[in-house]
């Protein structure tokens, strides 16, 4: 799925409110900011991996590469949220609406998480004060939001890390582990995306 299962139902009301001369977005949102999310959730579903020339492509790259989809998945989702939602200003924001809005789907993947301890630990020594707490709150099973293991991914990546695999654990757990977080965050703008289109006023001929 490219994009949004919604993406052509919004483009073909968009053309049907431009035939009558009618601007129908929500105060705010611009078609513009929405073509940008489509861009970006475009990219990290069809992102399949680096491919590196004169590069051993083994575990290890698939690794880093599944690293960078999870930071382009929630790049995607960080769009959507900044063009629909601007009250939506910092990333722990971000991080609680999703949980809020779409509670089963970011928290679906917790359990398979929290088993790799080594990983989530390894997460939580590197990003800042704040993250860490709740990186800790999740460990301790205090809240299943996927979405700050999923933060503090993209934290890392940009801060320079490419890789999220500690001392003693294989590329493949890596892998694994990133898998669950980028189909959490394409799931969730997906899922956003599709009440955003619901919510948007119907199309009626004016005279």
């Amino acid at each position: 799925m490219a994009y949004p299962q919604e993406w052509k139902n919004f483009w073909d009301w968009q053309k049907e409110n431009e035939a009558y001369n009618l601007d129908a977005l929500p105060h705010g949102v611009t078609q513009g900011s929405i073509s940008v999310f489509g861009s970006k959730y475009h990219l990290a579903t069809s992102f399949e991996g680096i491919l590196a020339r004169e590069y051993k492509m083994d575990e290890t790259v698939d690794a880093y590469s599944a690293v960078l989809k999870v930071f382009l998945a929630f790049s995607a989702l960080e769009s959507f949220c900044r063009s629909t939602c601007p009250e939506l200003r910092r990333q722990y924001e971000i991080e609680s609406w999703a949980f809020e809005k779409f509670p089963s789907v970011v928290s679906g993947p917790a359990q398979t998480l929290r088993e790799s301890e080594r990983v989530v630990s390894f997460l939580t020594k590197n990003v800042g004060k704040e993250l860490k707490k709740r990186l800790n709150s999740f460990s301790a099973g205090n809240t299943d939001n996927c979405m700050h293991v999923a933060a503090a991914i993209r934290h890392a990546v940009a801060h320079g890390f490419i890789s999220i695999r500690p001392y003693g654990t294989s590329a493949i757990a890596s892998v694994d582990f990133c898998e669950h977080l980028s189909a959490m965050l394409i799931g969730v703008a997906d899922e956003a995306f599709t009440a955003f289109m619901y919510n948007l006023p119907k199309c009626v001929e004016v005279s």
